[in-house]
């Protein structure tokens, strides 16, 4: 909204839902078309002077309603009617709860999912109905390009949020292995009067804990290099390094979605079986962050999606530079490596 919405939408909606009064909504699955937005069928049909009646359902919208704000804004995708088929006929909108008057938008809650996990966070079925009033944002049959820039964000967010979760669980492991007793070392087995061990000093909780650190540190370093890429995109002094950063960042988006969430399903059930039989019940905090991590591989885009944006379109983009950028960053890491005499075994 801050770089397409029209004046009014930014100076009735921007500041509110950045001081937290308002809060947002990414309006885009269909009860027929989750992956697939080209099959999307809701509509618009135009009022005038930016204003449209919305018609359509859309599902799984996180904090779609709820009590804890003023107001909820829908980003919202659909057709204005006559629109071309397929993705290049998918406009945006912005679809208060309330209208200016204080009434009630005609958005009714079809239903409320009952989750596997993030269930601290309402996801809803919405249903616009026939009087619902929305505004364009930006032009006509050019919302999915504008879309894209946002979930493009969300989805290092979800990488963020794999990373957060499979860090918590490994840590949440790693003290539970410090703590509890058991049984003794493999050479002392028949010495029954000897005291307990911690597990910790277990061979194959020591592998546990050993891969749940490498993978959640590596998946966290992926983000970090990404935001960074992020801000020199935006935030380079010249027109050149800007290229040349976003190119990087195209790149390794869909990477800093993926890996991050399905390594850290592994680290988070290897955090879990670090509990043992503990690890299933709700005493300690391991199983809900199982619970919690297995949205990531897909919302967002699922691991499939991202590895066709990797290969169909991210390796080939701008004729491969991006991929060649992405190979010099990891020559020169492996470089700077090597002048190091304690990380040169490892370049």
């Amino acid at each position: 909204m801050a770089h397409f919405g029209s004046d009014y939408l930014k100076n009735k909606y921007l500041e509110p839902m950045l001081n937290g009064r308002f809060q947002g909504t990414m309006c885009l699955t269909e009860p027929q078309a989750g992956s697939s937005l080209s099959d999307i069928i809701s509509t618009a049909e135009p009022l005038g002077e930016g204003t449209f009646i919305i018609n359509g359902q859309k599902i799984f919208i996180s904090c779609g309603d709820h009590n804890y704000c003023e107001n909820v804004i829908h980003l919202f995708i659909g057709r204005i009617k006559g629109a071309p088929a397929g993705t290049k006929g998918i406009s945006l909108f912005a679809i208060p709860k309330y209208l200016d008057n204080g009434q009630r938008n005609d958005i009714n809650n079809v239903g409320i999912y009952h989750k596997l996990g993030q269930r601290g966070v309402p996801a809803m079925h919405l249903e616009f109905g026939e009087k619902c009033i929305g505004y364009i944002v930006g032009e006509e049959n050019k919302g999915l390009s504008y879309m894209f820039q946002m979930m493009n964000e969300a989805r290092i967010g979800v990488g963020s949020t794999g990373a957060a979760i499979s860090t918590a669980a490994y840590q949440a492991a790693l003290q539970y292995a410090k703590e509890r007793p058991q049984s003794r070392r493999l050479n002392k087995k028949a010495e029954i009067n000897a005291p307990q061990i911690p597990i910790i000093q277990h061979p194959d909780v020591r592998r546990l804990l050993f891969s749940q650190k490498a993978a959640v540190e590596g998946g966290l370093s992926l983000v970090i290099q990404t935001a960074k890429y992020y801000d020199l995109a935006h935030h380079s002094e010249t027109e050149e390094e800007r290229e040349k950063y976003l190119l990087l960042l195209e790149i390794l988006t869909p990477i800093t979605k993926t890996y991050p969430c399905e390594s850290g399903l592994k680290t988070t059930s290897d955090a879990l079986q670090c509990f043992g039989g503990y690890g299933f019940t709700e005493d300690f905090p391991a199983e809900q962050y199982y619970r919690d991590i297995r949205i990531t591989p897909i919302y967002e885009g699922t691991t499939a999606i991202q590895s066709q944006d990797l290969l169909g379109r991210k390796v080939s983009l701008a004729n491969g530079k991006a991929m060649g950028l992405l190979s010099g960053e990891i020559i020169d890491c492996i470089t700077e490596a090597i002048s190091h005499e304690k990380l040169r075994k490892y370049a």
